[in-house]
């Protein structure tokens, strides 16, 4: 079903010198100081509008944008909350996509500002907040949480910083950080020494404002205790989930024996977690402060990014990290030199010790359990999740700033 009434929308520009539009629009400027756009934003929500069309200082329009927006939200379904451009970083077109090339925005997306956002959708999703200065992602995620859907507009857009430009790159890496929402989920597989560190880990862990704890308790009733206990001055998350499992003892060189229980236990403990983003941390993880930091900022404006992985050693090897280049095999593997680098690295397959996955690449590939093939053998529950993501178009990296340490290699 489409709207079929004529469409009132304004334009609200964070900036003294708004670009021109078309006859019926109202316009709307600020003059906030730097970083604080919240209030132009939330006044143009208080009129009586139908779409609201929110631009900064560095956006570069087409030459018809807002005809061909406005236009897409006159014929868009009563469902759709926002219609976003697709995106190009500076103003010429061999600029970087941002965005998928079909279909609707996943949950978890980036998402700019400078979408038509539809007034009964921001509304209900409780407005621009004035604590962050770019507000977008959270907005649209509530949003989405709220059976909205945001949808691309197949229209070009620019993004080209400018001296008018109210947003610096530190206030965007800083708002991603707020705005994820972050499940972790570990499974505690009884053994007391690691826990201790794991909690002590935990402790000193760096967490954004919306995250979630849900543990996999796979010991007896006294280790459930010591959990508990560990635990009971943990005030950051918003949720502490816990799974009891059947205690299990089984040689840890059952290699299908224990992938198949880790599977079954992570996939479990996932569908309990309602985050947006999910980090998967074994127990046997030593990690640092910053380590969840840097994978969060990692998936900014990733649009096919199915999972950041912190490096570590693999088990049989001293020098080899646990990811590969193959994007079906553990095939060209990862040395510690390959390490000594800032940017993050494309990669086939990462290990899933301490990794950052979307959850809605994990609803198009739900975690399953090893699979041997002939000549290769065996693809653990990550590998085997890797490779199934990759031909689904997603694809993984891993974060040289984010290493951390495998207790039990």
């Amino acid at each position: 079903q489409t709207v079929n009434h004529p469409v009132k929308k304004i334009l609200a520009y964070d900036g003294d010198d708004p670009p021109e539009v078309p006859d019926g629009w109202q316009v709307i400027s600020s003059d906030e100081p730097h970083g604080r756009p919240a209030p132009l934003r939330n006044l143009a929500l208080s009129m009586d509008v139908d779409w609201i069309q929110y631009w900064d200082a560095d956006n570069s329009p087409v030459e018809d944008h807002f005809s061909r927006i406005i236009a897409l939200a006159h014929q868009a379904a009563e469902d759709v909350g926002v219609i976003h451009p697709d995106i190009f970083k500076g103003t010429g077109n061999n600029g970087v996509r941002r965005l998928p090339r079909n279909g609707d925005l996943r949950l978890g997306y980036y998402v700019d500002t400078a979408s038509c956002w539809r007034r009964e959708a921001a509304l209900s999703s409780g407005g621009w907040r004035a604590e962050f200065s770019t507000e977008d992602w959270r907005l649209a995620s509530d949003i989405q949480a709220s059976g909205w859907r945001i949808v691309r507009s197949g229209i070009p857009f620019h993004w080209q910083k400018t001296p008018g430009s109210r947003t610096s790159r530190g206030d965007i890496r800083r708002n991603v950080w707020a705005a994820r929402r972050i499940g972790i989920v570990t499974l505690l597989r009884g053994d007391k020494r690691l826990l201790k560190q794991w909690a002590k880990d935990l402790s000193r862990l760096e967490v954004p404002p919306n995250a979630g704890l849900t543990l996999v308790l796979d010991g007896d009733r006294k280790f459930s205790r010591m959990v508990q206990k560990l635990l009971r001055n943990e005030t950051r998350f918003d949720r502490i989930s816990m799974i009891h499992a059947r205690p299990t003892r089984y040689p840890v060189s059952d290699f299908c024996t224990v992938h198949a229980r880790v599977a079954h236990l992570y996939g479990e403990a996932i569908r309990a977690t309602p985050e947006e983003l999910i980090l998967t941390w074994e127990d046997d993880i030593r990690t640092k402060p910053n380590a969840l930091h840097e994978l969060v900022l990692e998936t900014l404006m990733s649009g096919d990014l199915a999972a950041a992985a912190a490096p570590y050693l693999s088990r049989d090897s001293k020098q080899r990290i646990a990811a590969a280049r193959d994007k079906s095999f553990w095939v060209g593997a990862l040395h510690r030199h390959d390490l000594q680098q800032d940017e993050a690295l494309q990669v086939g397959m990462v290990g899933g010790g301490f990794t950052l996955w979307s959850r809605a690449a994990l609803e198009q590939c739900p975690i399953l359990g090893p699979r041997y093939y002939d000549g290769t053998g065996w693809l653990g529950w990550d590998g085997f999740l890797c490779r199934r993501l990759n031909r689904a178009g997603w694809y993984c990296k891993v974060v040289p700033a984010a290493k951390v340490e495998h207790l039990t290699v």
